[in-house]
């Protein structure tokens, strides 16, 4: 009897379980605009890790900056591979460039000397890492594409 039962509670379960609806994926294009609004908010932080590390004075304590060049490393390199895998190679471009410069940062010591901080400073320069990263965020963030 028990065996009968749970055969039909199995059987009307799975039946039930056929007519459900099923969710629906997003759309491609929604899964876009996502991807963007994310790297665009990624892109925004990472601008404000170089301005930080392109104005901090001679011999200072990096130690918060290690710490946000750690999480936004991580973050990068999903984003770069996500990028890359939508199509969008200009800007898998701008992350890959930046992701050395964030390892760097992120394995440098607390308290760097002075001419470490230098070399890092000559670095964003050098690579033009701030003008490429603000240019990639403002044509990501349709806000500042009116100004």
């Amino acid at each position: 009897g028990w065996a009968a039962a749970a055969m039909i509670l199995l059987a009307v379960g799975f039946g039930l379980g056929r007519l459900w609806p099923r969710p629906t994926a997003l759309p491609q294009e929604a899964r876009d605009r996502i991807l963007l609004a994310t790297v665009g908010a990624h892109l925004d932080r990472s601008e404000r890790l170089l301005v930080e590390v392109a104005n901090a004075p001679g011999a200072v304590d990096l130690s918060a900056e290690r710490a946000w060049a750690q999480d936004l490393l991580a973050a990068n390199r999903l984003y770069r591979q996500s990028v890359r895998h939508s199509g969008r190679q200009r800007l898998a471009v701008v992350l890959e460039e930046l992701e050395p410069f964030l390892l760097d940062l992120a394995h440098a010591p607390d308290e760097p000397p002075a001419e470490e901080i230098a070399a890092l400073r000559e670095r964003i320069a050098d690579q033009s890492l701030l003008f490429k990263v603000r240019v990639a965020s403002n044509r990501l963030d349709p806000r500042k594409q009116t100004l």
